[in-house]
């Protein structure tokens, strides 16, 4: 399916518009340019090398605000920019189905470690409250090498739930439920090498110390309330990514 004919921001001069007859660009451009004033979408405009060829055409986002909500093209299609709301809401969900996961996968391991921490906690809050002052708790070796692999199993449940959902349909059941997909900006249908990349991003820094990797997936997650045009977090910008409605 091919791009309709139309006027469309000039990816070389975004103030400007230049007419695409379905097949290309009109040559030579100067003379289709419109006036920056003439009427336009405030949609932004992501082409595709492959459906609009120009040696001016890339892959990213033309520059530009894309008002509320946003559009953009993919494969002859427009697709209308999913919301914040929507897209914190599925990561909720999904959390909540991850931490239903782990309840089931780390279960045993978590019995272990409460167990094998509780008589310290037990011991520094007999001390605290008979005056003896702050004491900070020391793990034992086992209970560290629990923490280690509950994490590890739990980084590795999150790979397995959320990379193979976005290459099946480009959702998990969160954002199924929201309405909502992830879809490349020079592939509608991710490959396996963009959703890893994706998830990588917020993944791994789990890994890190807690404190550390709250203040990264924070920072990650928020950058999308201020990016433009595509609203994209730091994961889609690493892998190239968009989140739109279905």
């Amino acid at each position: 399916m091919s791009i309709p004919a139309g006027w469309y921001p000039d990816p070389a001069e975004p103030e400007t518009q230049k007419f695409w007859d379905g097949e290309q660009w009109t040559d030579p451009p100067e003379s289709r340019t419109r006036p920056q004033d003439a009427p336009s979408s405030n949609a932004a405009v992501i082409p595709r090398v492959a459906d609009m060829p120009s040696p001016h055409i890339s892959s990213a986002a033309v520059p530009g605000d894309t008002g509320a909500p946003g559009e953009i093209f993919g494969n002859g299609q427009v697709f209308r920019l999913a919301s914040h709301g929507s897209r914190l809401a599925a990561r909720m969900l999904d959390i909540g189905v991850l931490f239903l996961l782990n309840l089931l996968v780390n279960g045993w391991l978590l019995i272990q470690l409460i167990d094998e921490i509780a008589p310290t906690v037990a011991r520094v809050g007999r001390a605290s409250s008979n005056g003896g002052g702050f004491e900070l708790v020391e793990f034992s070796g086992r209970a560290e090498k629990l923490i280690l692999v509950i994490t590890v199993v739990s980084v590795a449940l999150w790979l397995a739930y959320e990379v193979p959902a976005l290459l099946q349909r480009g959702q998990t059941l969160g954002k199924r439920v929201l309405g909502i997909r992830v879809i490349g900006l020079n592939n509608n249908s991710l490959r396996l090498a963009t959703a890893l990349r994706r998830w990588a991003i917020m993944g791994l820094p789990t890994l890190f110390p807690l404190g550390c990797a709250l203040v990264w997936l924070a920072i990650d997650g928020a950058w999308c309330l201020k990016d433009r045009p595509a609203r994209q977090c730091l994961h889609d910008k690493a892998a190239s990514t968009v989140v739109v409605d279905v």
